[in-house]
């Protein structure tokens, strides 16, 4: 049953009053300008709580949970953390409710917040100062209950909020802001080039699906940087854009997913996937069968007009962020070379076993030709069980070996934070 932007499958009862929403994209893709005409198929409304499970940017999350709650009779709404593997059920489900219905918070808030004033509305960067099974700057959706908003002043203005963050913690903020702003905008900084989205208003001026358009100025960069602990001594970070180098299967798929892993409290710190392979972070996180199956969709052609989007990607990206990250191919073509001039620094990752040393030869040379600072030339190894760095007195840059960069390794983040810590060291001094 097609819906406006959406496509629904017919509703499927979980548990007693709560049905699993399941959803696909009607054209195959959707714009946040798409956010205004969708609607909810009417079989939800005598229902207690509605789940959504489907593949969702944070704005469309927020907007769904959203109508469900504000626009319909359901008590709470759910995102489904599975997204479609294998059979859901209440465990995979992320709670959401309005502030009314949510008990007292009990202990400190998960979330650092920091406002900005602006002209007709209020950012407030956050930050995840909390961690969850083992892993800095990351949330547990039981976390939920404790997130509090601050005093919002006068109710006439909007609100965005800003940060690296879950879905389902864009959708839980929205929610606290409702009746409190009168209008909300949320942007994801784990997405490179993110800009803000509106995904409710009840001001006539402000439109459902649009842009706030000034965000990304210069008085908000700098409060993007500075206020969360650790992240404010790294102010001194150049705007660097850092090229991940590397022959074919040498693992920079699984090292850029560590070094962003490693970034998580560092609102200013992205990675960008500038390979049309069809991978990204998603892929380390994802049953085999499903990433098999996105992984196939999602690939594009590695020709010149690609080579020439992402470069034009790096170059807008570099000035508004502190260290950006940029996941290469592993052929040093004269394609990848349009891409590699618009960074400023370089990191080489080598095949332990010798395989695709030529090419790495290659990689060097291009990164003398155009001016390209080789700061790290680093070997991966699978057998390895840690990550160990040097510098070398002779190049100045980081030696050494990159531990996991095994498909599936959910623990490559901890493997991969000395070389991580490393790198940041090396930019600071830079």
């Amino acid at each position: 049953m097609r819906i406006n932007s959406l496509t629904w499958e017919a509703p499927v009862v979980i548990a007693e009053d709560v049905v699993l929403l399941r959803f696909g994209l009607a054209t195959g893709h959707l714009d946040p300008e798409d956010l205004a005409e969708i609607t909810l198929p009417k079989t939800i409304s005598k229902s207690r709580g509605v789940v959504f499970s489907g593949n969702m940017p944070n704005w469309l999350a927020a907007r769904l949970v959203h109508i469900a709650l504000l626009g319909g009779e359901c008590l709470w709404a759910g995102l489904d953390t599975a997204r479609g593997e294998g059979e859901a059920d209440l465990g995979s489900v992320v709670r959401l409710q309005r502030a009314c219905h949510l008990p007292d918070s009990a202990g400190p808030s998960p979330l650092a917040i920091a406002t900005s004033e602006r002209n007709g509305y209020v950012v407030q960067w956050f930050n995840i100062v909390t961690e969850a099974n083992g892993r800095k700057g990351e949330l547990d959706p039981t976390q939920l209950t404790q997130v509090r908003l601050p005093e919002a002043g006068d109710s006439n203005r909007g609100i965005v909020f800003v940060g690296k963050g879950p879905i389902w913690l864009f959708a839980q903020l929205a929610l606290l802001a409702f009746g409190r702003y009168a209008w909300c905008g949320v942007c994801n900084m784990r997405n490179p080039g993110a800009r803000a989205t509106i995904v409710w208003s009840d001001d006539p001026t402000k439109s459902v699906g649009t842009y706030v358009p000034d965000l990304n100025e210069e008085e908000d960069r700098a409060i993007h940087v500075g206020p969360f602990g650790d992240a404010a001594s790294r102010g001194e970070l150049r705007q660097c854009a850092v090229a991940v180098l590397g022959a074919a299967h040498s693992g920079k798929s699984m090292f850029t997913y560590g070094l962003s892993e490693c970034s998580r409290v560092e609102p200013a710190v992205w990675t960008l996937r500038a390979n049309p392979d069809g991978e990204g972070h998603w892929s380390n996180e994802t049953s085999i069968p499903l990433r098999d199956t996105y992984r196939e969709q999602a690939k594009r052609n590695w020709d010149l007009p690609f080579a020439e989007r992402m470069a034009s990607v790096v170059r807008d990206l570099r000035p508004r962020s502190n260290v950006l990250f940029v996941d290469l191919a592993g052929l040093c073509s004269d394609e990848l070379r349009l891409i590699l001039r618009e960074c400023s620094h370089a990191i080489l990752l080598r095949r332990a076993d010798g395989v695709g040393g030529d090419e790495c030869e290659r990689f060097i040379a291009a990164c003398e030709e155009d001016g390209i600072e080789l700061i790290a030339n680093l070997t991966s190894r699978l057998d390895a069980d840690r990550s160990v760095v040097d510098v070398e007195l002779a190049s100045g840059r980081l030696m050494g070996v990159v531990a996991g960069l095994e498909r599936g390794n959910r623990a490559v983040g901890d493997l991969c934070e000395p070389v991580y810590l490393a790198l940041m060291k090396r930019l600071v001094d830079y």
